[in-house]
């Protein structure tokens, strides 16, 4: 149920519910992060060493894009390889990672990132926190124009704007992203060519790409 509580919200709720599709049928799915660190606690390492991957959490977002390794107390960087892990690792691929929690102060409740296959190329696999959600496609790889896409609708204000009125939690559940609305997969990738063409990426810059579509959009139905 929505309760959009100014103007503002209503032309959010209708410019997001005029997005066709879902996240699964679109291809791709939001997942929990894998590893419960205080669970495998005898698996973390803080040191790389020999025969580890990297675990990723909230704490490596450095803007868009993931810093790894950083030092941060008692936030471990490695998972140790091993047969006992596998269930804890995931393909090395292009992921979009969002924090699952973020704090009544902070002014996006939807935070991502960019994580690229390129940038872990001597590592066998990756994982990550419970405190991450990811994104991945359900078949196969997931490609460069793909990840802009959808990092620039859920990173636009338009999106943050409406899971707040969908919900006031400082949560963000992988189930309710999944039943959100989104573009069509031909929009996705047409967002995606011009998000990966910016100079910088901005919450900005993410709304004008959606606006400029819709506005095309409009304009080709009106013809």
């Amino acid at each position: 149920m929505f309760f959009p509580a100014s103007e503002e919200d209503a032309k959010t709720l209708e410019f997001v519910n005029s997005w066709p599709s879902s996240l699964p049928e679109l291809g791709f799915k939001m997942r929990t992060g894998i590893a419960v660190d205080f669970r495998e606690t005898e698996w973390l390492r803080a040191e790389e060493g020999e025969n580890a991957v990297p675990l990723l959490w909230p704490y490596n977002f450095n803007g868009y894009r993931i810093a790894f390794p950083i030092e941060s107390k008692g936030k471990p960087q490695y998972l140790l390889n091993t047969l006992e892990t596998q269930r804890l690792q995931m393909q090395k691929g292009n992921y979009l990672l969002l924090k699952r929690f973020t704090s009544k102060e902070e002014r996006k409740r939807l935070q991502c990132c960019l994580l690229f296959e390129d940038d872990y190329l001597s590592f066998p696999s990756i994982s990550t926190e419970n405190h991450l959600n990811y994104i991945a496609k359900l078949s196969g790889k997931m490609g460069r124009e793909e990840l802009y896409g959808l990092f620039a609708v859920l990173n636009s204000s338009y999106m943050d704007n409406y899971f707040r009125i969908l919900n006031g939690s400082t949560q963000v559940n992988a189930n309710e992203i999944n039943s959100l609305p989104f573009p069509s997969y031909s929009d996705i990738i047409k967002i995606g060519r011009e998000a990966a063409a910016l100079a910088q990426l901005s919450e900005a810059g993410c709304d004008a790409i959606l606006e400029d579509l819709a506005s095309c959009s409009s304009a080709g139905r009106a013809i």
